[in-house]
């Protein structure tokens, strides 16, 4: 039961980053690996991203940001630069 409950939270964390994706994205290409036929598709929904088979959509089915780089991963978390804003908002409060 255990093993199918995670392949189900699996495939739906899946489809979750497809759609986040595809909101973001205005066009696509899509190459057919067969003929080698590029097609692009404008305004793209999580259903043709599954069915594209891209290496880069692939890899969305185990990690959730594909690189490192500044465009595709979120601002960092900085706990000591958190607890900074959390002091002056307090401060700020107190005074008031």
């Amino acid at each position: 039961m255990k093993r199918a409950l995670r392949r189900h939270q699996k495939h739906s964390k899946f489809i979750k980053r497809l759609k986040h994706r595809a909101a973001f994205n205005e066009g696509w290409l899509f190459i057919n690996k067969t003929t080698g036929e590029k097609i692009t598709v404008n305004n793209p929904s999580w259903k043709d991203l599954e069915q594209s088979n891209d290496g880069y959509i692939f890899k969305l089915k185990t990690i959730s940001t594909v690189c490192s780089c500044d465009m595709c991963s979120c601002d960092k978390y900085s706990r000591k630069e958190q607890k900074k804003i959390n002091k002056s908002i307090i401060d700020e409060e107190f005074l008031d």
